[in-house]
């Protein structure tokens, strides 16, 4: 699981692009979401690398098309919204709850993400923070 990172560190807001190969006969519409929360949050991969995750769950999980513009025309990706719950832990042994979107797009049996975190509080409080998490998200496009 390798990918880039962006981390705004005025309020410690984080944005990820990972990819990561689907099992063996799944697809993105099928592989069961506890998969995401384990491909995501691999003690390998580059969200678990430095971090302490004390703990996540994959909170919902719905599939649906999004249709984006190609260059020969409209194209139909299947596309997967997951909604995570995790904590992390500060240097200190703080405990931090946190909250993320993640879109995923499948090609050539591989995932591409892109997960949105934020602050729990924040997220939760569903203002103008949530609604840039949103953004992120739904701007997220695939193209061949």
């Amino acid at each position: 699981m390798g990918g880039i990172q962006f981390v705004d560190q005025r309020n410690g807001d984080k944005c990820y692009i990972l990819r990561a190969e689907l099992p063996s006969d799944t697809t993105l519409e099928n592989v069961d979401k506890k998969w995401f929360g384990e491909a995501i949050f691999d003690p390998q991969g580059s969200i678990a690398k430095g971090i302490n995750i004390d703990d996540y769950k994959v909170v919902s999980s719905q599939l649906s098309s999004n249709i984006g513009v190609c260059p020969e025309g409209v194209c139909n990706y299947p596309r997967r919204r997951l909604n995570i719950k995790y904590a992390t832990v500060t240097g200190n042994g703080l405990r931090v709850e946190r909250r993320a979107l993640v879109d995923s797009y499948e090609v050539d049996n591989v995932a591409y993400m892109l997960m949105a975190t934020q602050n729990a509080v924040k997220f939760e409080a569903k203002g103008r923070e949530r609604e840039t998490v949103e953004a992120m998200v739904d701007s997220f496009r695939l193209e061949r």
